[in-house]
């Protein structure tokens, strides 16, 4: 398990299980830790966030931005009822879609459309991409570079 400087924590589970962590930061003088319980489960479905792209490339403040995000069905089970949402913390950003079905197979596309804060420091922000429904909960980070 590793810890980059931008505080994305990236881990493989070696399978399924419960797999207590506990994750330490110092600054050579001081600790600090937290402690939490990861679960991993067989997969319910065969369904990932393929791509999270950002249009326009390099965005400046107050101008109008989008995060265009794809999901695909690889399993053999249609899944009804789906949402994908996209939170951006660090921007005060939070888009969810309606409620859609994605046969077995299937891809579909969704976009969500922000005003990028007057505010905004360039640098590298952490985007959240989450589907779920009621049987499925799959997250993924993606990297962001605003100038």
């Amino acid at each position: 398990m590793t810890l980059d400087q931008n505080g994305v924590l990236r881990w493989m589970p070696p399978g399924k299980g419960r797999y207590d962590v506990r994750l330490a930061v110092t600054d050579g003088e001081f600790t600090v830790y937290q402690y939490f319980t990861i679960t991993v489960q067989e997969v319910a479905a065969d369904v990932q966030i393929m791509s999270a792209r950002l249009t326009p490339e390099v965005v400046v403040p107050g101008q109008l931005a989008s995060v265009s995000v794809g999901v695909d069905n690889n399993g053999d089970k249609d899944l009804e009822d789906l949402h994908v949402s996209v939170s951006i913390p660090e921007l005060g950003v939070r888009r969810s879609s309606g409620s859609f079905d994605l046969d077995a197979g299937e891809r579909r596309d969704r976009q969500f459309t922000f005003v990028v804060p007057e505010y905004l420091e360039s640098g590298v922000y952490l985007v959240k991409i989450t589907l779920s429904n009621d049987q499925l909960h799959e997250s993924a980070y993606r990297e962001l570079y605003f100038e």
